[in-house]
């Protein structure tokens, strides 16, 4: 049993590990990079086809939605940069229900994602993300 409070890397090394273990259960190869700083955290292989994976940790908010981050900060400018055309996948791992889901990069927006867990108050359907069509 884990007694002290993990920082933000620790969580993201667990969800990541977490994710790997995920897909090498599924039947696919998991490759990681020789080097750091690539805007992807590792691939994956399954029947020839490669696909670079964005390991991201998700939150559930107030039991009603999923959220994660869909960008990074560049140091540089200090600005919000999104994954498109660097990663092909976000792999995401929600500690507070033990679910796993995946997203391409183009179906995600570019800042932050919400999956809607249940439906909304008012009974919007249009627009919406649905948790369980991205599980996997």
């Amino acid at each position: 049993m884990v007694t002290k409070e993990l920082n933000p890397t620790q969580i993201g090394d667990i969800s990541e590990a977490k994710l790997k273990a995920h897909f090498i259960e599924r039947g696919y190869v998991v490759l990681e990079p020789a080097n750091n700083g690539l805007r992807y955290d590792f691939v994956i292989e399954q029947n020839g086809r490669f696909q670079r994976i964005q390991a991201k940790t998700a939150r559930l908010v107030d039991d009603e939605y999923i959220l994660f981050s869909t960008s990074s900060k560049d140091s540089s400018t200090n600005g919000d940069v999104d994954y498109r055309g660097d990663i092909d996948l976000f792999a995401v791992y929600c500690p507070d229900n033990d679910i796993y889901y995946l997203m391409g990069v183009d179906a995600a927006p570019t800042s932050k994602c919400f999956l809607r867990v249940v439906p909304t108050k008012n009974n919007q359907r249009k627009g919406i993300r649905w948790a369980e069509d991205y599980e996997f």
